[in-house]
């Protein structure tokens, strides 16, 4: 016996519980009923032409009816403004300068002439001369030079011998008044400390006594002079002078000058005389005048173009961006109002 299941309305062979829907089963009645309900509510092709043409009716509604509305569309537009800029720029300007400028001028002066004369001038001064001393205290007495310390008294007390040279200048003439006169002191040494000066000794001429040249010859007063081998000079050798003492080598003897001849000297000097203006009858003479070049300074002014930077400001044109929004109204569906507006 074939079931009818009441709630998916599935047939069933066996059992009380639908093994479709797992419902219980119904009474034969109300299986009838339901069958008849069944077939009471079978579509039939006609049905499905009208749904179909709802169907698309509610299609074309909502596909072709369309709703305005209004949308904000932003847009971009160029605006052009002005902008204060700073830059630099060199101005010149002038300023006042002061220099100095050193010129040479030609002026005239009065001036006094001179004129050169040559003076000559004469003076005395003392005749040069040199000293050449021979032997020693550290030498024995030597018979042959006459020189040397001689001890007596058995060596206790002795005698410094010791000859001297007296050398000076050609200045002789041939006549008996000139010569070389001199005096010298003999002055006795202890190293560098005198100790006193007993006797002198006083040039001569015409005997021994005045001395004799190293060529031997006697020097005579009438004869203009005996030249040495010494550089050009006079030389005459003195007898020896004595130093009675005790013996000690640091002990030696020496010539001082007391007095010297002098010989005139003449020498002629350009000098300079202004000369007299006076004539004999007193009268002065016209001045003479004389170019004369100075340096003058003077002080001048220029102008000068100097230059310095200056900042200014000027206005420069630019353009921006400036967004705008703009509306318009557009249209859509009423499928696509009534899906944004209960979003589905």
């Amino acid at each position: 016996m074939v079931k009818l299941c009441p709630h998916c309305g599935k047939e069933f062979s066996k059992g009380k519980i639908c093994p479709i829907c797992n419902t219980p089963l119904i009474t034969e009645k109300e299986v009838k009923e339901a069958k008849t309900v069944l077939k009471k509510g079978r579509w039939h092709w006609y049905d499905a032409v009208i749904v179909l043409v709802a169907l698309l009716a509610i299609y074309l509604i909502l596909i072709k009816v369309t709703i305005g509305y209004v949308v904000d569309e932003p847009y971009t537009v160029q605006e052009r403004y002005e902008e204060t800029e700073e830059y630099n720029v060199t101005e010149p300007y002038t300023i006042v300068v002061l220099y100095t400028v050193t010129q040479l001028v030609v002026d005239y002066e009065p001036y006094t002439p001179e004129k050169t004369t040559t003076k000559e001038t004469c003076y005395y001064k003392d005749t040069s001369y040199t000293i050449n001393y021979e032997g020693g205290l550290q030498n024995p007495y030597n018979p042959a030079t006459e020189t040397g310390y001689r001890f007596k008294n058995l060596g206790i007390s002795g005698e410094y011998v010791q000859k001297v040279e007296i050398c000076h200048p050609p200045t002789r003439k041939q006549d008996t008044q000139s010569g070389f006169h001199a005096v010298f002191a003999i002055c006795n040494y202890m190293g560098e400390t005198k100790v006193d000066c007993p006797n002198n000794l006083i040039t001569t001429y015409g005997d021994r006594a005045a001395g004799y040249a190293k060529q031997g010859y006697i020097e005579d007063k009438n004869y203009p002079g005996v030249y040495s081998t010494n550089k050009g000079l006079i030389c005459m050798r003195k007898e020896p002078v004595v130093w009675q003492t005790t013996y000690d080598v640091r002990k030696s003897i020496r010539l001082e000058p007391l007095s010297l001849p002098q010989i005139r000297v003449c020498e002629n000097e350009e000098v300079s005389q202004k000369v007299n203006l006076y004539t004999e009858a007193g009268q002065k003479a016209e001045q003479p005048m004389r170019p004369v070049e100075r340096e003058i300074t003077k002080t001048q002014y220029k102008n000068e173009t100097q230059f310095k930077d200056v900042t200014k400001t000027r206005k420069i044109e630019k353009f921006r961006d400036v967004a705008k929004i703009r509306y318009s109204v557009k249209q859509r569906t009423l499928w696509e109002e009534l899906r944004l507006q209960y979003h589905f």
